[in-house]
C-alpha cells in the first residue's frame, strides 16, 4: 500500500510540475482563454501526465493547478 500511495503522490506533484512548466501561447500574449478552452487543455495535461483514473485526488490537484495557472480557481 505504500508503494501505491508515493506512485499517487509522485504523480500528483508530477502533474502539478508540468502545469507550471508547460506555457501556452495565449499566455505569453497575455490573453486570458475561456474557461471551456483551458478545462480542454487541463484534462489534456493531466491524461498526459498519465494520472491512474482510480486517483481521483491526485487528478482533481493536477486539474486545479492547471486551471489556476490560466487564471481560474475552483
Amino acid at each position: 500500500m505504500p508503494r501505491a500511495q508515493f506512485v499517487a503522490v509522485s504523480l500528483c506533484v508530477a502533474a502539478l510540475l508540468a502545469s507550471v512548466v508547460v506555457a501556452s501561447a495565449a499566455e505569453k500574449k497575455g490573453k486570458k482563454i475561456s474557461l471551456e478552452e483551458a478545462w480542454k487543455r487541463c484534462i489534456a495535461e493531466v491524461n498526459k501526465a498519465n494520472v491512474p483514473a482510480d486517483q481521483p485526488g491526485s487528478r482533481q490537484a493536477g486539474g486545479a493547478a492547471c486551471l489556476l495557472k490560466h487564471g481560474y480557481k475552483l
